[in-house]
């Protein structure tokens, strides 16, 4: 799997240029929500020795996401309604804003 040269050329190259713009990997859809042609970390006996620290590495930046930033969405309502991709998918994606923690604390000690 991911190793068709009729999708990319080169395949087993690292070239990161291929995801810039003009490349032949521009746009792709890497999480394979819409179709898979690619696979990052690949399968069975190749599979990425680094994908357990990748896997890690976004624990912790989730994490810092959750406990560094403050989250809000622009009305009082979020859609929940599922659209069956790869995956199950939000049918209309969730748009939200992105705060520092420290900020929304001077705004509320401000407001006081």
């Amino acid at each position: 799997m991911g190793r068709d040269e009729r999708e990319m050329e080169k395949l087993t190259k690292f070239v990161p240029e291929r995801f810039l713009s003009g490349g032949d990997g521009e746009g792709m859809d890497v999480a394979g929500s819409r179709e898979i042609r690619m696979m990052p970390f690949d399968v069975s006996r190749r599979i990425c020795a680094g994908l357990g620290i990748a896997r890690l590495h976004l624990e912790y930046f989730v994490g810092y996401l959750v406990n560094e930033l403050w989250h809000e969405v622009p009305s009082d309502e979020v859609d929940f309604a599922e659209k069956p991709e790869f995956t199950l998918i939000m049918a209309k994606p969730l748009c939200a804003r992105t705060i520092p923690s420290d900020v929304v604390d001077k705004l509320k000690a401000e407001s006081l």
